[in-house]
């Protein structure tokens, strides 16, 4: 068999014995259950620190285009309740309903690098639940820097510099620099601390 389609060959094997498809949706349908409420802890945080401007000139702005005007004014419908009523129930609820999501989330990806390796977890219940949510909160944390380095690194870059070409090219350097650097980081976590072995 010629080279290239031995390693097609293999490559699918290995996908198909490691589940990697299975495990790749489960990941995705976790992620999405987990962006919601993380967003509307956002929103309600934005509110709390009186930060509604972020999303009115700044967020608003750049969502309306891309997903359309009916589905806009629902959303922002939505998002300007929450600013202006500041609902503790979202800064609190939202945020433990988001850890838990994101911490699902993170348990399949550890199943998932587990069956890749043919690791056993011999974890107990209580040692996975605690490894599973410190990473959450920390993979949030970076995924949350990474986020706002994207939106507002330019700005950050125009208030420390000036409105100048430097401050737009060294915006544009350090927000990648974060979001990079944070992704990685994230990566790093999942793959130290939850398989079953370093």
């Amino acid at each position: 068999m010629p080279r290239p389609r031995r390693l097609t060959s293999a490559l699918a094997a290995d996908l198909a014995e490691g589940e990697v498809l299975t495990y790749a949706s489960a990941t995705a349908f976790r992620t999405l259950f987990a962006f919601i409420p993380a967003v509307l802890f956002v929103v309600a945080l934005l509110g709390f620190l009186d930060l509604t401007p972020v999303w009115t000139v700044d967020l608003a702005s750049n969502m309306r285009p891309t997903i359309g005007e009916p589905a806009f004014a629902l959303v922002d419908g939505t998002v300007r309740q929450i600013l202006a009523t500041r609902q503790v129930f979202w800064l609190t609820v939202g945020l433990l309903l988001a850890v838990w999501q994101i911490s699902s989330t993170v348990r399949v990806i550890a199943d998932a690098l587990n069956r890749i390796h043919g690791l056993e977890d011999e974890r107990t219940m209580r040692q996975w639940l605690g490894t599973s949510i410190a990473v959450s909160v920390a993979v949030g944390l970076c995924l949350l820097v990474a986020a706002v380095s994207i939106y507002f690194g330019s700005q950050l870059a125009e208030w420390l510099f000036g409105p100048s070409l430097l401050a737009s090219i060294a915006g544009l350097l350090v927000r990648g620099a974060i979001a990079v650097a944070a992704m990685l980081l994230a990566v790093a976590l999942l793959l130290r601390y939850m398989p079953a072995e370093r």
